[in-house]
């Protein structure tokens, strides 16, 4: 045993009191008598106590105490209370430097002490970028061949049956409506009822505005009362459009903020006075149902 291991093993027996804060000057003294004097006869002579602060801090980091509380008994512990700045920062150092550990891998240990550090960064590293080379081809690889899988998957237009044309019969198509020949399920424009069944937004895209519409709707964006106190003469066979044209008539003048009533002369009242009998019960009953809308606004 030499004066490093004297020192080692008397802080080792001496654990407890050298890192209590109630050690005093006299305790610690009273300690190396014992060890170095009385139990070795001074074979290692006296330890200075740099010697034996070091030697305690190796011993701590040895037996697994950590870093910040080694550290807590530097800067507070008894033995350490008259230690002088620069020695103090010297044994935090020697502790950072004995709390470093390495993250390498013994493999990659051995490599550095065979071929050098740069040496061993270059084939390291080299060998990392080429595994995750690897790793995204083999990625890319199985994302290709699930696609090609899928692909072969679908069922392909040359696998179908062949769809047959219909027979064409002249004599039964020219017996069709138009939308017939075209196999629609119904007509998308529907004329017998004007535009009831046409949604409004849709009235510019389809109505195609003769002359009759574009004199009455010229005339008035003249002037909006045109039509009060005259009357005029709408002639046509069937589907030739008038009940569109009354239709857009309408329309157009309830978005000017005139109200128009419709009255349709029927068999019962061919005659003026059953006309007029029609005219003011329409009236009656139009009048009733819009002051029954304004008094529940």
């Amino acid at each position: 045993m030499n004066a490093d291991d004297a020192i080692q093993q008397f802080c080792r027996k001496n654990y407890k009191i050298l890192t209590s804060r109630e050690l005093t000057k006299l305790d610690y003294k009273d300690l190396v008598k014992s060890f170095f004097y009385e139990q070795h006869s001074n074979r290692f002579g006296q330890p200075s106590l740099k010697d034996v602060q070091f030697s305690l801090v190796s011993l701590l980091h040895k037996n697994g105490l950590g870093s910040a509380k080694i550290t807590e008994i530097i800067n507070n512990g008894a033995l350490f209370s008259e230690t002088s700045d620069s020695v103090r920062e010297e044994l935090l150092r020697t502790l950072i430097a004995k709390s470093y550990t390495s993250d390498l891998t013994p493999d990659q240990i051995q490599t550095i002490k065979q071929v050098g550090a740069y040496k061993a960064l270059e084939i390291t590293k080299g060998q990392e970028i080429e595994h995750q080379k690897q790793t995204a081809l083999e990625v890319l690889n199985k994302q290709i061949e699930d696609r090609r899988q899928e692909y072969e998957s679908l069922p392909s237009v040359l696998e179908q049956e062949p769809v047959l044309e219909p027979d064409f019969q002249q004599n039964v198509e020219e017996t069709k409506l138009w939308w017939e020949r075209f196999y629609l399920k119904s007509d998308p424009v529907p004329r017998k009822d004007g535009l009831s069944s046409i949604a409004e937004d849709m009235y510019e895209a389809i109505i195609s505005k003769t002359k009759p519409f574009t004199d009455t709707l010229s005339t008035l964006e003249k002037n909006p009362t045109y039509l009060f106190h005259t009357g005029f003469l709408l002639v046509g066979g069937y589907g030739y459009g008038k009940t569109t044209f009354i239709d857009y008539l309408s329309h157009y003048l309830i978005n000017a903020g005139i109200l128009p009533l419709r009255i349709s002369c029927t068999r019962c009242s061919a005659d003026a006075s059953g006309f007029a009998d029609s005219f003011f019960h329409r009236l009656r009953k139009t009048l009733l149902d819009e002051a029954q809308k304004i008094t529940h606004v």
